[in-house]
């Protein structure tokens, strides 16, 4: 194992909101993957990943190594990509040292392989120097994504952030995405278990997904959460994203009159709410088992936070 022995040449850190899509229709270039991505819509939530990245110039061979929450793991198979990618670029003998925090759990629907990749990606564009653009700093992430098949139009959508409105497919600086700040917004959500979005992206059917455009052209018109949420809904009850227990826990919350839906892909139900009413959401799920998470809207998107 890699001893730091003497002071990091640079450490940078940037940040990511976390993303929950509502629906979507995937939009594939096989001669590219900064054109590969998807339509749709989705909602960036602040709670997300930061990322730190610490460079060592003391090595005789190109390494890294990478934690999340404080433990180290050999799959993180995005951030690998990333940073191949930027040692590619730096073109010398370096050990990076990535460390992602997050109070999100990973694998349920929330955006955090995007999340880490974009924040991993501004960080150690900043750390090494490679003075890339925020767009091409971006695109590094979103190709990483697609080439792991982790997702599609995730970073596009954590770039942006806030209710977002993704118009036409691809990587940021490619693709289109237009976003709706909301003010005084946070998402509540309750997650149940993970699912596997690689195999979710593979087996989904594109005959009703193409209901994407038309869904895309009613959230264009009204601006509105309320559909945004009922859209969503109606998206993965007809894509069958939706198990007994989602669907149980939805028509609980619309008995009490709040619109929800699940996050794609994960076992999650989300909804979004004024803030004076998340503690009448907080009580209605206090019986239920799951992991809950409520956290603002953020209207930001990804940023740069430290150099040194």
């Amino acid at each position: 194992m890699f001893v730091e022995l003497n002071r990091p040449a640079a450490i940078s850190q940037a940040s990511s909101p976390s993303h929950i899509t509502g629906f979507y229709h995937k939009m594939l270039d096989s001669q590219s993957m900064l054109n590969t991505g998807s339509i749709g819509a989705g909602i960036s939530l602040s709670h997300g990943v930061t990322t730190t990245v610490k460079i060592y110039d003391n090595v005789d061979r190109p390494t890294y190594r990478v934690s999340i929450n404080g433990k180290l793991v050999s799959d993180a198979v995005v951030s690998n990509k990333v940073l191949d990618e930027y040692l590619k670029l730096a073109n010398k003998s370096l050990h990076i040292s990535v460390s992602h925090e997050t109070r999100i759990p990973i694998g349920y629907g929330l955006g955090t392989s995007g999340a880490g990749a974009l924040s991993l990606s501004y960080a150690l564009n900043d750390a090494l120097c490679t003075k890339l653009s925020l767009d091409q700093a971006a695109q590094i992430a979103h190709c990483s994504e697609i080439y792991c098949n982790t997702g599609l139009g995730t970073v596009i959508s954590e770039y942006t952030g806030g209710l977002e409105l993704r118009t036409r497919a691809g990587a940021p600086g490619i693709g289109t995405a237009e976003k709706i700040p909301l003010e005084n917004k946070s998402v509540v959500a309750l997650c149940l278990g993970p699912m596997y979005t690689a195999n979710c992206l593979k087996i989904q059917n594109d005959v009703f997904t193409m209901k994407a455009l038309d869904f895309l052209k009613q959230l264009s018109k009204s601006r509105s959460v309320d559909d945004f949420l009922r859209l969503s809904h109606k998206f993965a009850v007809n894509i069958g994203a939706i198990n007994a227990k989602c669907a149980a826990l939805a028509e609980l919350l619309k008995s009490k009159g709040y619109d929800c839906s699940v996050a794609l892909f994960g076992e999650t139900i989300f909804t979004v709410v004024s803030d004076n009413e998340i503690e009448s959401i907080l009580q209605i799920l206090n019986d239920q088992c799951g992991h809950c998470i409520v956290s603002n809207v953020d209207n930001f998107g990804a940023k740069l936070l430290t150099n040194k």
